[in-house]
């Protein structure tokens, strides 16, 4: 009749103090082979950098390197595997599933591990991309037996945001559109829904991604990079609210049309938004040194 899971909080210098000072509190040796989550706060990931914690992890010959990493969005790390859940007993649980669903069908979010964020961190041609998760509602009420007695639960854990990162500090979130045109760029659309207007009629054709391919090349033109992105997407119309007549290869490539405009105005408010944060989250670095490696090292 109790919950699923049970939380203990250790404190220590650094993460293997902290481990070892878990024994006064549990019974059980923390078997890290186990660990399928890793959920950073906000506060650390801003003010001191992730840089320096994942050092441990991958010393440890036990911790999997496959755990998934969230960040904590205007929420306590803490609080997101106390809340319980409905589906999902466990709330570790709740978040890995939320986070593939939600990257296979909506393609806002993305499912990253330990070992692409490290290998990022260590990528002078690249900056790590991690999704993050919020406690939305009473988080008291969360931590209780009730919430998940009933069919509207007090308190949810969703997916909200890209947190983007500098030299291993995160520097701003974004969310919506311009989340969904960094996953154009880093080739991570499985699925998704582009809305378009049809004359005086707003988001009138709902278009189903179901399938995309994205390149990116550089070469150099008077000794500066420049980068080419070229999306290719495939799908079918998902809904109409307007007379459209669909059997008209003319109306069709004008759907073309407008489909194209509207993704490459993601990409590009993408592209945009990462050059005011001054971040290469997209791995224009990395093609710049496969294209050209003499001249990425005078760049880098």
């Amino acid at each position: 009749q109790g919950p699923s899971v049970s939380v203990f909080t250790s404190t220590g210098k650094n993460l293997v103090e902290m481990s070892r000072r878990a024994s006064t509190k549990i019974s059980r040796r923390l078997y890290y082979a186990h660990t399928n989550l890793l959920i950073i706060s906000e506060e650390l990931a801003k003010e001191e950098g992730i840089n320096k914690m994942f050092d441990a992890l991958v010393r440890d010959p036990e911790f999997r390197t496959t755990a998934t990493v969230v960040i904590a969005h205007d929420t306590n790390a803490s609080d997101i595997v106390k809340t319980l859940t409905a589906v999902d007993k466990i709330p570790a649980n709740k978040v890995i599933k939320t986070l593939k669903f939600t990257e296979r069908r909506w393609g806002e979010h993305l499912n990253v591990n330990i070992q692409e964020v490290v290998k990022n961190l260590l990528s002078s041609g690249k900056e790590p991309v991690i999704s993050g998760f919020r406690l939305v509602g009473n988080k008291e009420q969360g931590k209780k037996m009730e919430n998940i007695q009933q069919t509207a639960l007090d308190a949810l854990l969703q997916a909200e945001g890209l947190a983007i990162f500098k030299e291993g500090k995160l520097v701003n979130w974004h969310q919506g559109k311009p989340a969904r045109g960094i996953l154009w760029v880093l080739d991570k659309i499985k699925a998704t829904d582009v809305n378009v207007s049809w004359e005086k009629d707003k988001d009138a054709i709902a278009y189903q991604v179901i399938r995309q391919k994205t390149q990116i090349s550089a070469d150099m033109k008077n000794n500066r990079p420049h980068i080419s992105i070229h999306v290719r997407a495939e799908g079918d119309i998902g809904e109409v609210t307007v007379p459209v007549t669909l059997n008209d290869p003319n109306v069709l490539f004008k759907i073309e049309e407008l489909l194209e405009k509207e993704i490459k105005k993601e990409i590009k408010e993408a592209v945009q938004l990462a050059k005011e944060d001054k971040t290469d989250i997209f791995g224009f670095g990395d093609a710049v040194y496969r294209s050209n490696p003499v001249e990425w090292k005078k760049l880098k």
